[in-house]
């Protein structure tokens, strides 16, 4: 029998935490198999135990110390899950008509930068998340205990050049605001922010150690920067949370 495809090696594979197990369910990516300790939470593990029934996804009782080895750690909460690898958009189907806010990930290597970036998109209403394929985070067991149930609310596509599917947006039409602390950027409220369906807007955050590459600079519209105080720069999921909220607020005010 061929082995199954995991998302990770080993501990990699495994998924932990009620948020996390729950948010994976809700969106349709399913376990191979769910693991719930006696200190998951009962009417959480309800929750979980019929879904899972309903989709014929096995759940597995289990100590809460088996569940730490599985996943490496103690902060499950009594919940754990094998999953197969993520399972992303397609590029070409999610762009062919453009949505109103997509954010791009310019080379966030972090995967909990990434998970919670994923979080705010999903909070803040984002369409759509663009990654690169390769150089850069991709949704892993990482990921998603740091997105706690985002990851997969949000559609996410990768692509093979950054640079090349943004110009091709930016010819259909798309905004590119870029975050970065070039001496040109001006503050997010001085910006064109509006993103909607006959405006839509794409949002990069750059590499945490790098920022925005240059290729990808030079398409922007918009080079966006938040103040700062002493330390000069903010991590990259708190400066896409921080511009998020900005888009946001512009929409509703």
């Amino acid at each position: 029998m061929p082995k199954r495809p995991l998302l990770g090696n080993h501990q990699k594979c495994w998924i932990r935490g009620r948020h996390a197990v729950a948010g994976v369910l809700r969106v349709g990516w399913e376990p191979y198999e769910v693991r719930i300790a006696e200190t998951a939470d009962p009417a959480a593990a309800d929750e979980v135990t019929l879904t899972c029934e309903a989709r014929d996804v096995p759940v597995i009782p289990s100590h809460a110390a088996n569940l730490t080895k599985l996943c490496g750690g103690a902060d499950h909460q009594g919940f754990a899950a094998k999953m197969p690898p993520f399972p992303y958009a397609d590029a070409a189907g999610l762009f062919r008509k453009p949505p109103a806010l997509t954010v791009v990930l310019d080379g966030v290597q972090d995967p909990h930068n990434l998970g919670a970036i994923l979080r705010g998109a999903a909070e803040f209403g984002a369409n759509a998340v663009l990654l690169a394929e390769t150089g850069a985070a991709g949704v892993s067991a990482g990921a998603v205990h740091s997105g706690a149930g985002a990851v997969g609310a949000v559609p996410i596509a990768r692509s093979a050049d950054l640079a090349e599917t943004l110009a091709d947006l930016k010819s259909r039409g798309v905004r590119v605001a870029a975050a970065t602390l070039a001496g040109d950027a001006v503050a997010p409220w001085e910006a064109d922010l509006a993103a909607a369906p006959d405006r839509p807007l794409a949002l990069v955050i750059g590499a945490e150690w790098r920022g925005v590459s240059r290729p990808i600079a030079e398409l922007a519209d918009a080079r966006l920067r938040l103040p700062t105080g002493p330390v000069g720069s903010l991590n990259a999921a708190v400066a896409a949370g921080v511009l998020l909220y900005e888009i946001r607020r512009r929409a509703e005010v």
